[in-house]
């Protein structure tokens, strides 16, 4: 069966109304697991970005790549980097803002269907919610 993504990301009282819906949200899924529905599933948590010391990052840089990179001496906080120059770590917080679900269904209406039923869903947990073909690529 074709793969489905669900993405809810949480409306500004969503911590609240999470927090009233959870017990049937995770009942709905361990009804989607036993059937054989659900992928994968779980909370997303917030990132926090924090900016690198770029001395040894470069130097590791030029030594790996043979070439040197662009790349700042000193922190690089407020400014637009590339990849190489950010790091992301988990918020301590770890508190959740959404939630993903891959789930298996037969088509579309199906997967729809199964994302209309869930409790943070009529609870109005999430203030915006993405549901789309999944293809898995990997692994293989």
């Amino acid at each position: 069966m074709p793969l489905f993504v669900f993405i809810g990301h949480d409306g500004p009282d969503g911590s609240e109304r999470r927090k009233l819906h959870r017990e049937r949200h995770v009942a709905h899924l361990e009804a989607l697991d036993r059937a054989g529905r659900l992928v994968y599933g779980g909370p997303i948590s917030p990132l926090k970005k924090t900016a690198l010391m770029l001395r040894q990052a470069q130097h590791e840089r030029e030594n790996a790549c043979g070439a040197r990179l662009s790349a700042h001496p000193e922190p690089v906080e407020g400014r637009a980097e590339s990849l190489f120059q950010r790091a992301v770590i988990r918020d301590e917080s770890d508190r959740s803002i959404g939630a993903l679900i891959i789930l298996d269904a037969p088509d579309l209406a199906a997967a729809r269907a199964i994302v209309d039923q869930d409790p943070y869903v009529t609870g109005s947990v999430s203030e915006h919610i993405e549901l789309n073909r999944f293809v898995r690529a990997f692994p293989r």
